[in-house]
Parts: C-alpha cells; structure tokens; sequence
C-alpha cells in the first residue's frame, strides 16, 4: 500500500480469531507506516491454526513531468514523466513514459504516476505557442548596380526571402523586394543654320553632329540624351547681267 493508507485483512475458516494487533473480528484494517507483518489465531472445536500476512508500504510517487514549456507553432515537443512504475496519460496519449506531442494552441498535459495499486500521483506541464515573424524591404537599384542580401550580390528584380531567428526562438523570415531600374534613353534632333549655335547642356555646338549627355533620374540612375544637330550650309547664288556703258544694274 502508499504510505498514509489502510488496507484490510480478512481471515477465515475459524470460530474465533486473534491478531497479532490485539484485533479479534475476522477482518481487520490496518494502517503500517512501513513493512509489517500481521498473524491471526484461528480457533473452531477446540483446534487452532495460524496464517501470516505481510503489508508493504510504499512511499506516495512524486509525480513529474520534464520536457520544453514552449514550442513555435508547427513544431512538436517531448514530454517524459518520471516517478513511478507505469503511466497513464491524458486525453488518451497512452501509456508511454515519454510521449511526442504538437500543440495547436497553448495546452495542458497530465500524467499519473503509479507504484502499485491505489498508489498513485498525478503531475500536469503545460506548453505554450510561440510565433514566428516576418518582415518586408523594398530597395531601388541601377542597371549595371548589384545589391547585396544574405551574401548574394542581386543584380535582377524579384523577391528574395531569408530566414533568421527572432527573439522568441522561431523563424524571423524577411523578404527584400528588388526594383532594378533600368537606364533611360531619348534622343532629338535639331537644326541650325550656318554660323549659329545651339547650347546642349554645358555645350556651345556650331557643327554638324551627334552630341551625348548623362544627367541622373529621381532614382540617381544614369540617363542619357543624344542630339543629332544638323548645321545647314550658306546658300549662295550667281547673277550674271549685261548693261550698257554708263548704265546701272539694280539686284
């Protein structure tokens, strides 16, 4: 028996009976605070005959259970109860002394510990959910620029993801969404006549061409303006005219 309990003791076949407590009914219940051995008399017709029994005391199981209070969602956790011979798991998790289990949402596990018969004690450990995180950043690149994530020099759009480890323990997942912009172009013609100029940027041009110049966008990428200036030639003309001696010719 656990210690703290009673048991009882029937004895039979006699008239008459006498304990080695003192006890004379033929059942008798008895409480040891540790092993004892307990002798009855039997006596019918004048005839005697003795038997013995002893009761063991067990002390109460301290009931246990180890295993992580906490897991990220998804994930699954291992329970090991301790303190006694055989368990019995709640919510029919079986009979194991160590069980694997995956929790939805913060709960409660509970196990009996058990010695022997009627000596048994129970221990509950509860888990709770844990959550993992993300994140998102955008960055902006040139054509012909890279942009260094996870290690990797990027150098196309899409959206690339890496993986850490936030502060509770669980995956910290950030995705960086790359914009490569690409370079601008744009070209335009002018034309001037000859002995003119026109002002392309920073530049007084007189002659015929293609001229190029690269300013930057609001991105701070590079764009490039091409001119083609085309410098028209004088126009000359010959008159030829006959008059008299003495007369005037008027153009």
């Amino acid at each position: 028996i656990c210690s703290g309990l009673s048991a009882t003791l029937t004895a039979s076949g006699g008239g008459t009976y006498s304990w080695s407590n003192s006890e004379t009914t033929a059942a008798i219940t008895v409480t040891p605070v540790s092993a004892t051995t307990y002798t009855v008399t039997v006596t019918a017709n004048n005839c005697t005959a003795t038997a013995s029994q002893t009761v063991s005391v067990q002390n109460t199981p301290t009931a246990s259970i180890t295993g992580s209070t906490s897991v990220c969602a998804g994930g699954s956790v291992s329970l090991t109860a301790n303190g006694g011979n055989t368990y019995t798991w709640g919510n029919g998790l079986g009979t194991s002394s160590t069980i694997t289990v995956s929790p939805a949402t913060t709960t409660t596990y509970t196990v009996t510990a058990s010695l022997g018969a009627n000596c048994s004690a129970s221990a509950t450990h509860t888990i709770s959910i844990l959550q993992p995180s993300a994140s998102s950043f955008s960055e902006t690149i040139c054509m012909g620029s890279s942009y260094t994530f996870k290690g990797i020099a990027l150098t196309q759009s899409g959206a690339y993801n890496d993986t850490l480890v936030n502060a509770v323990g669980c995956d910290s997942v950030i995705t960086l969404n790359l914009t490569v912009s690409p370079a601008l172009t744009g070209d335009f013609s002018e034309t001037i006549c000859n002995g003119s100029s026109y002002t392309f940027f920073a530049q007084t041009l007189t002659q015929s061409g293609n001229y190029t110049e690269t300013v930057q966008t609001q991105d701070g990428c590079d764009s490039i303006i091409t001119l083609h200036l085309t410098v028209l030639a004088p126009i000359t003309t010959t008159l030829a005219e006959s008059i008299c001696q003495d007369r005037k010719s008027v153009v």
